[in-house]
């Protein structure tokens, strides 16, 4: 009697007078599961004061495991996965945002050796073309070949540098919060 109680007054009727606050419960759990992401505590209570009744929260206090956790909120197991590959998401394009820069850094220092290279080519070219006997024309012409080569290396390295930026660049990709991960359709996931 007292069960159909609670279902017709709910709250109110005081049936969720012994059950811990949402904050508790959720700590209690993921404390218990050695879950200690912030992310995925804040979500979960958040998903508890959304509507969890006083049952629920006393059976994600008790939960010592994530089967435990489901069987008290059949959609848990679906929140935590959302969450969880969020998270994933997040921290890939962090990865690939730190690579980007580090590839980008790579091009310009690359790009300022082959300007200082260019100026040895030049002085180069001026002694071959200054040079006064055979032997000074044969000497800078050798300098000349060697920082031809020298200048033909690092521009393969500033063409490899900028397709590895572009390619970093692409994998950043587009960061989706767990709300539209969760819905697609909800306002602002478009």
């Amino acid at each position: 009697m007292r069960w159909t109680w609670c279902v017709v007054v709910g709250v109110l009727a005081g049936c969720d007078s012994g059950a811990p606050d949402c904050t508790k419960a959720v700590a209690s759990a993921t404390a218990s599961m050695r879950l200690d992401d912030p992310r995925l505590v804040k979500s979960l209570t958040d998903a508890c004061e959304q509507g969890w009744t006083g049952a629920q929260r006393t059976c994600i206090a008790a939960a010592k495991s994530s089967a435990d956790a489901a069987r008290c909120v059949p959609d848990l197991a679906e929140e935590i996965r959302v969450q969880v590959r969020a998270d994933l998401a997040k921290a890939e394009a962090e990865h690939a945002m730190a690579e980007a820069k580090l590839a980008a850094d790579k091009v310009s220092a690359i790009a300022t050796q082959l300007t200082a290279l260019d100026d040895k080519v030049s002085q180069a070219v001026t002694a071959v073309a200054e040079a006064q006997n055979d032997a000074d024309r044969a000497a800078a012409k050798a300098k000349l070949a060697a920082l031809q080569k020298q200048k033909a290396d690092l521009e393969a390295q500033v063409a490899a540098a900028k397709a590895a930026a572009a390619r970093a660049e692409r994998m950043k990709g587009v960061h989706v919060s767990p709300e539209c991960l969760a819905n697609p359709l909800a306002k602002g996931c478009e």
